[in-house]
């Protein structure tokens, strides 16, 4: 029943001339009339019908607040996941970019064209050729350093044994911390960790083992040779000198 049709027994109420009947009916409606059962119980209502619009017109605003708070808030979701995969893929290719420690690299250089601090080492040939007034000093990943002084000719090889390094010419002083090979020559040098090995390559040869120990093999003989002692020979020669 529309609301007009209760206004009659809504007078009556007020009146106190209301029926057990009626009055059953005006309950059953006011408790889901909100206009009817404020004027039963005495409220003012100006305009018949202006709360049921109100109410109307306050949920058709917090609608669009509602959806306007959803999109906000999944807008801040997706920004917040933007920022964190990129944040993963700079760590990602921070992590790629090998480290200066963690490669074979150029610790200090001096007056030798094309090669530059903390380069890597370049391997295989032509190599490094290390003029009159230079010098190059290289770093191994273990820590193991190579210096060449001038008027030397090296170069690095990856082998299956380890890392070689091919002395052509000049003055070299290897400092290794877990051994190390090098080929001066004719002559292949073994050395065991912890060795300083001093090579001089001129018209002769000269292996001197200054720290630690290694071992020789030329012709095909291989010797041990200790701390202290130099490991000598011509190249072209058989004879070998150790003193």
């Amino acid at each position: 029943m529309a609301c007009s049709e209760y206004e009659p027994l809504i007078e009556k109420h007020k009146a106190g001339a209301i029926t057990e009947e009626e009055r059953k009916r005006l309950d059953s409606h006011t408790k889901e009339c909100f206009e009817c059962r404020t004027l039963r119980d005495g409220g003012i209502l100006p305009e018949r019908g202006r709360v049921r619009e109100r109410v109307k017109k306050n949920k058709s605003k917090s609608l669009p607040v509602l959806i306007a708070a959803v999109l906000i808030f999944v807008l801040v979701i997706i920004v917040v996941i933007v920022i964190r995969n990129q944040v993963r893929k700079g760590s990602g290719a921070a992590s790629e970019k090998p480290k200066l420690q963690q490669v074979d690299r150029v610790l200090e250089v001096l007056r030798v064209p094309g090669v530059k601090r903390d380069d890597p080492i370049r391997f295989g040939k032509p190599g490094y050729e290390v003029p009159g007034d230079g010098r190059v000093i290289f770093e191994l990943k273990d820590g193991s350093r190579v210096t060449a002084y001038r008027d030397t000719s090296l170069s690095f090889d990856d082998t299956p044994e380890g890392l070689n390094t091919d002395v052509k010419r000049g003055r070299c002083e290897f400092r290794f911390k877990s051994g190390g090979r090098v080929t001066v020559g004719e002559a292949l040098v073994d050395a065991g960790g912890e060795t300083t090995v001093q090579v001089n390559f001129t018209d002769k040869v000269e292996i001197r083992i200054l720290l630690g120990g290694a071992r020789v093999t030329r012709g095909g003989k291989s010797r041990a040779v200790l701390e202290g002692s130099t490991f000598t020979f011509k190249p072209g020669d058989s004879r070998t000198d150790i003193k």
